[in-house]
């Protein structure tokens, strides 16, 4: 399921759903964090097909 990297600590990965439909909710254990943001953590190891995405944002 796809998700955002937001940060690593000690092999761990923090993880925002970029879609987070109930099931993806559920299998992951994610959070609430807000109304619509749903994050979790997981092992570093576990992540599969990765990628670098560039966000430019305007100044």
């Amino acid at each position: 399921m796809p998700c955002l990297v937001l940060r690593e600590e000690a092999g761990w990965l923090r993880l925002r759903l970029t879609r987070p439909d109930p099931d993806a909710v559920a299998v992951t254990g994610a959070q609430c964090q807000e109304r619509g943001v749903y994050e979790t953590w997981a092992p570093a190891s576990e992540l599969t097909d990765d990628r670098m995405v560039d966000v430019p944002y305007p100044l």
